[in-house]
């Protein structure tokens, strides 16, 4: 040990070497995350000491593994039993770029009221937008092309219970159990308003109650909701909950038009919160946490087809079990790219895993294939895409507990397969803060930075009212690109221009869509990639080429360099077309004398976005932009104008343009 001494620290199942000079004389018994000395170390770049020359740590820099933020109070909603904040049960990314998060009431009695709060990642502000009709605790939801979120089924209460003809009306006392509701909500980011069963709006309600389902967005633009509990009942092993008396077996849709439509054709018992994808024929594929898997056709009055078996199977998902049961429960799944699909982590007979599955779903037989194993095995996990294609896995438990000591702290970040990992790769990065267990959620930011939030309220778990901010490597790694004049909506295949200084070292332009997510599933987040060409001071890009690899609605633009370093995430809608918008102008005097008027010029028509821009004989009038009117002077020296406006598309297709001379004639003008 003249010179030097090397040593490993043993994070998790990856062994870091490390050196630290001058050290002339080590305690007998090191741990394994520290050194100690009877003198003074020199450290070599990647350690930290806590006592000069005492103690020396590890620490990774934060361009290999990122960095958490503190922990900070989720809400201040003030809790009946004191103290303040809620379980980030459910969180979703709105299209005005605020989170948006409710826990509801885990209560035994019948609760028709939700806590629910939009939180500013701008200015750290919340504020409430209770849901004061229906407890959505449990439910299921994605955001509309729209943008408005739609929530399905919720929280009943916990009793004796056998559902009534009527979801409105208290079920009869037969058998004990979880009860769902048969509730749609939606909420409006725009306006910040509810509509529920109950508004001056109301939405209708479902057939059947669910607890427990998943909702997926269509390519046509409605939303499936599938799958969860009518109620729960004090059934036999090997499944209580999935007794065919217990389960809603009918999948639902929600039409554009509104209202929903039974898929009469499609009855199949799943697990509660089944992971729903959108698949590239434009069906919908059953990805888990059910070992046996299948496509869901939502034409018609429905139908599957059975498609592959998971590697990891159940032993037990045999008959009546065929496609409830799974070795992935409470595991997470993403689709990481337009038809492919990774599942990580779980449970079930065999124990909490490690074990990540593949399927591509472009092939013509598609089959499950494992995929590297992580570093922990985590059950309770959530798995965020990031703005590189690559997927975070936040949390979890590492075994079938449900105490925090047995919490997974380290994140992974799994990087998609290339030429030399066919399977794609994991590495652990930074670990979090706060044990982020059950009912804990993760969700991209706009700003690229990835929140987590909750875990406990029920299920014997440790409530953690409060979230913190995870921000990957990326963040560390130099300057990032910027980008200006974004459209607000564009069309499938639309190319358009993003102007940008970055334009000659951006290499990947990608759309990450907005998330919504609960009990390790998010339901709304999708991955895609445009071409792009660099254009002087810009970019042309091209939009995505269809409904089925991006479902219309909300996305994340990002623009990333050669370094991986993304821009600030911009949002976007995405949609059809042909969705073109059509405009018309007219002119009414508001006032006038005998030598002057003014003139008032109104745009209307359809498809009519928000972004209005107004030119005057050619000059373009920015303090007019977004107004739907406006007035032009006229005079005897200038007894007309010529009037034009642009407006873009509120579904996101092509813009439209209309152009009108105005003029006023005054015959009695005397300016003597």
């Amino acid at each position: 040990m003249r010179n030097a001494i090397f040593f490993g620290l043993l994070l998790g199942r990856m062994v870091f070497p490390c050196r630290a000079q001058s050290l002339t004389e080590m305690r007998a018994a090191p741990t394994s995350s520290s050194v100690y000395a009877r003198q003074a170390i020199n450290l070599l770049p990647g350690f930290e000491t806590t006592a000069a020359g005492w103690e020396a740590r590890l620490t990774r820099p934060t361009n290999e593994v990122g960095q958490w933020s503190a922990p900070f109070g989720w809400t201040p909603y003030a809790r009946p039993e004191g103290g303040t904040g809620i379980v980030g049960i459910h969180t979703h990314v709105l299209p005005n770029g605020n989170v948006f998060s409710w826990e509801g009431h885990n209560a035994t009695s019948v609760m028709t009221m939700s806590p629910a709060y939009q939180w500013n990642p701008s200015t750290g502000t919340f504020t409430s937008f209770e849901n004061s009709d229906s407890n959505i605790f449990c439910s299921g939801h994605n955001l509309m092309p729209d943008g408005k979120l739609l929530v399905a089924g919720g929280h009943h209460s916990y009793g004796t219970v056998f559902p009534s003809p009527d979801p409105l009306q208290p079920p009869t006392k037969v058998q004990e159990g979880y009860i769902g509701i048969a509730d749609a909500n939606i909420f409006d980011f725009s306006t910040g308003t509810w509509q529920t069963p109950a508004s001056s709006h109301a939405v209708p309600l479902m057939a059947e109650r669910r607890w427990y389902p998943t909702n997926t967005s269509l390519a046509n633009g409605e939303s499936l909701a599938i799958a969860g509990q009518i109620h729960g009942g004090n059934l036999p092993a090997p499944n209580a909950k999935a007794n065919p008396t217990t389960q809603n077996l009918i999948p639902e849709v929600w039409q554009t038009g509104g209202g929903w439509r039974r898929l009469t054709g499609a009855a199949r018992r799943l697990p509660l919160y089944p992971m729903m994808f959108g698949a590239p024929d434009g069906r919908v594929f059953n990805a888990g946490p059910n070992s046996n898997t299948g496509y869901l056709s939502t034409t018609g009055a429905g139908a599957w087809q059975d498609v592959g078996r998971h590697q990891l199977a159940h032993p037990q998902a045999v008959d009546l079990h065929q496609y409830d049961l799974g070795e992935h429960e409470a595991g997470t799944a993403v689709m990481y790219a337009p038809g492919k699909i990774l599942i990580a982590g779980g449970g079930g007979f065999g124990g909490v895993t490690r074990t990540t599955e593949l399927i591509d779903l472009n092939s013509a037989s598609p089959q499950f294939r494992f995929g590297p194993n992580m570093a922990f095995g985590r059950q309770h996990v959530n798995a965020t895409l990031l703005p590189d294609g690559t997927v975070l896995v936040t949390g979890g438990v590492s075994a079938a507990t449900t105490v925090d000591a047995d919490a997974v702290l380290s994140a992974e970040i799994w990087t998609p397969p290339t030429a030399t990992a066919p399977d794609g790769s994991w590495r652990t990065v930074a670990a979090m803060k706060v044990p982020r267990l059950y009912h804990s959620t993760a969700v991209l930011l706009p700003d690229g930075r990835v929140l987590s939030a909750g875990g406990g309220e029920g299920g014997g778990f440790t409530a953690h009212y409060d979230a913190e901010i995870y921000s990957p490597p990326y963040l560390f790694n130099g300057p990032r690109p910027s980008v200006g004049g974004v459209p607000p909506a564009v069309g499938y295949g639309q190319s358009f221009i993003l102007p940008t200084p970055d334009y000659a070292r951006i290499t990947r332009v990608t759309w990450v869509r907005l998330s919504s997510v609960t009990h390790s599933f998010n339901m709304n987040q999708r991955f895609a990639e445009s071409s792009f060409t660099q254009t002087t001071n810009g970019l042309t890009v091209t939009a995505p080429p269809d409904a089925n690899a991006c479902p219309p609605g909300h996305y994340l633009l990002f623009l990333l360099d050669g370094n991986g370093i993304p821009s600030v995430g911009n949002i976007v809608k995405i949609g059809p077309s042909n969705c073109a918008a059509a405009v018309a102008l007219s002119t009414a005097p508001r006032n006038s004398n005998n030598c002057a008027a003014m003139m008032r010029v109104s745009a209307a028509g359809t498809n009519l976005g928000t972004d209005y821009r107004w030119t005057i004989d050619g000059y373009y009038q920015p303090s007019y932009d977004g107004r739907t009117s406006i007035e032009v002077y006229l005079g005897t020296e200038a007894p007309s104008a010529t009037v034009a406006v642009a407006v873009t598309s509120s579904c996101g297709g092509s813009a439209a343009t209309s152009t009108q001379r105005v003029t006023h004639y005054f015959p009695k003008c005397d300016l003597k």
